[in-house]
């Protein structure tokens, strides 16, 4: 599946439109242009004072002779005094037998108001190698790599993108993604005779939502051939990605499977699984598409399993090679969970974070999606002859967000 796709053209932007945009890895290193911190301040509220002036044994006793509030041009301390400081506070860069001692080792363990310095401070205790400085460039050094390429661009790193002064970064975007749905029994008015609602639309758009894409589009069309033929040829040049549902097995309207086939770009196959067997995967017109079964709990246990790595690797994600190099977990299950032979069974589950196991969703046909509403995993049991006696815990795929 993943030969199919490969990452996105990066795009650069301001770290504005990063906060703001559906951006999910750093297509580029990102160089530290202020060092981190920028300056050397301090680590606690409390007091500024020299080491010389902490010897024998105490309580020691100093007159306090100025203050340094957060955001204050430093100041220098004399010996045989204190001067009052605040986190994050500059104190300067000559700090050679100068300590920052916090507040509740003084007789001062709560300040008087927002703005009074105490005339005096008796420091009761210090701790000899902890000086409470954090100094300049000790986190990232200027001119250093902050981030590397490939990296998630989480909370943590946008807030380190901030701190290093790059103003601009390159990433890849995720793809735009067009659902798109088929057959003529579909209908959006599930009142009209002889019809089937067509919800496997309306799923798979949440479903790419919930892994981060926010330009998904739908559209539904016909079963015939030609007309199917055309609006697939427009809707190529204006996505990078087609998820089709549908029309793929073996049945005479089976229209993504007749186009596809006449087009010679989409391969089509059964996958030794159970549910979503019939698959499909390949290009129409340069833009990848990937055709998924048309039973919504088949189309809903396809989506993690084959669509998700795929956005993944075109947001420069990695590009595993089986299922079990994605994210998973590995829990007990509440009930049994029965093996096949020649099949790979998919089970939509519910896991149960308090006692740590899954239970199973009781689906007896894959057109019964209703019984999947609340599971938040994959249970993937293998062929009953591959199973050895390792698998007493069951490989489950989480199948909430995680790109």
């Amino acid at each position: 599946m993943l030969d199919y796709v490969s990452p996105l053209p990066p795009v650069r932007l301001p770290i504005g439109d990063v906060q703001t945009s559906a951006m999910r890895r750093l297509a580029d290193d990102v160089m530290t242009k202020i060092p981190v911190p920028a300056f050397t301040n301090s680590a606690v509220d409390g007091f500024l004072v020299h080491d010389e002036d902490l010897h024998g044994p105490g309580p020691w006793t100093l007159p306090v002779v100025g203050d340094i509030p957060a955001g204050s041009e430093p100041r220098s301390v004399p010996k045989g005094a204190a001067v009052r400081v605040m986190t994050g506070a500059p104190v300067g860069e000559h700090v050679e037998g100068l300590r920052a001692v916090p507040v509740e080792n003084t007789d001062s363990p709560v300040f008087p108001s927002a703005h009074a310095v105490p005339k005096t401070v008796t420091i009761t205790s210090f701790t000899p190698d902890r000086r409470h400085l954090r100094a300049r460039g000790e986190h990232l050094a200027e001119g250093s790599v902050a981030l590397r390429a490939g990296t998630p661009i989480d909370s943590a790193a946008i807030a380190t993108m901030l701190s290093v002064g790059a103003p601009v970064f390159s990433v890849y975007p995720l793809p735009r993604v067009v659902v798109v749905t088929t057959g003529d029994e579909l209908t959006r008015d599930a009142t009209r005779a002889w019809t089937i609602p067509n919800s496997n639309g309306p799923m798979v758009i949440r479903m790419l939502h919930d892994l981060g894409v926010k330009d998904v589009s739908h559209r539904h069309l016909s079963d015939a051939v030609d007309a199917f033929t055309g609006e697939m040829d427009q809707l190529a040049s204006t996505v990078d990605l087609i998820v089709t549902m549908g029309g793929i097995s073996a049945g005479a309207y089976d229209v993504v499977r007749m186009a596809g086939t006449r087009r010679g770009t989409v391969e089509f196959g059964p996958v030794a699984m159970s549910p979503g067997k019939p698959q499909g995967v390949g290009h129409w017109r340069g833009t990848p598409m990937i055709c998924l079964p048309g039973n919504p709990v088949a189309s809903w246990v396809s989506v993690p399993l084959f669509v998700a790595p795929a956005i993944r690797r075109m947001a420069g994600g990695p590009s595993p090679t089986s299922y079990v190099e994605v994210p998973h977990l590995r829990m007990p299950a509440s009930e049994p969970l029965l093996a096949q032979t020649g099949k790979t069974q998919v089970v939509p589950v519910r896991i149960d974070w308090t006692t740590g196991t899954v239970s199973a969703a009781k689906i007896r046909r894959s057109h019964m999606i209703g019984s999947a509403v609340g599971c938040d995993g994959l249970a993937i049991i293998r062929p009953a002859e591959e199973l050895t006696d390792d698998d007493n815990l069951v490989f489950v795929l989480p199948v909430f967000p995680v790109l």
